[in-house]
């Protein structure tokens, strides 16, 4: 099993699992009053994740994918088909999530098998027990990159990339509109707000602000 972190608050308790080669992180998100779970980007070591949300209770609703990359796609088939539920992407982001596969069997010689069983977000707003998910579009690192805001919670998917240079190698990636984004983003929420990030660690927005100013220099 990979490492996992947890984060822990009035409403959510959140397990990070680490997965992957490119040590990329999945959110387990349970909502402490109904132990209903979200999961956010399965990257890998799906039987690890299967397992922890089954340690919380088993009540998993949705799937939410930030950007389609390998790295954080390649564990949603065997979960959404254990739970027979449907995973969620920006329509943007289609032809890499298509494409997933092909890359991380060129970087990594790691097959990742597809899942049909996709939606759209076709709202900027989820209701999700007595909470709002926000799905904010950030175009930058993917076309369709989005980050996904619960309270002053936010997980940004690899938009943010304090030190995981390597990342940007991936398809997709576009540095300028990454910062446009990153800009538009610290705008756009709380300045207590929390930063889950798709690699490394959480951040502060204090962090998030102080990384936007070094890019800019």
């Amino acid at each position: 099993m990979q490492r996992r972190e947890v984060y822990i608050n009035e409403d959510f308790k959140i397990i990070t699992l680490i997965t992957g080669t490119l040590k990329q992180n999945c959110f387990i998100i349970k909502h402490l009053n109904s132990s209903e779970i979200i999961l956010i980007d399965p990257g890998d070591d799906e039987d690890s994740i299967l397992k922890i949300i089954k340690e919380e209770g088993n009540l998993l609703k949705h799937v939410y994918l930030t950007h389609a990359h390998y790295d954080h796609v390649g564990a949603v088939k065997k979960i959404v088909d254990h739970y027979n539920i449907p995973y969620y992407i920006h329509s943007a982001d289609l032809k890499l999530l298509k494409r997933a596969s092909l890359y991380s069997i060129s970087m990594e010689n790691r097959d990742i098998p597809f899942s049909d069983n996709y939606q759209f977000y076709d709202t900027e707003m989820i209701l999700w027990v007595d909470k709002r998910i926000e799905i904010i579009p950030v175009p930058g690192h993917t076309p369709g990159s989005v980050a996904i805001k619960i309270d002053d919670l936010i997980f940004s998917g690899d938009l943010i990339l304090m030190n995981s240079d390597d990342i940007t190698k991936l398809p997709g990636h576009n540095v300028d509109q990454s910062k446009k984004s990153i800009e538009f983003l610290v705008q756009n929420v709380q300045e207590d707000s929390i930063f889950f990030l798709g690699h490394g660690k959480n951040a502060k927005f204090s962090v998030i602000t102080n990384h936007l100013s070094k890019l800019n220099k």
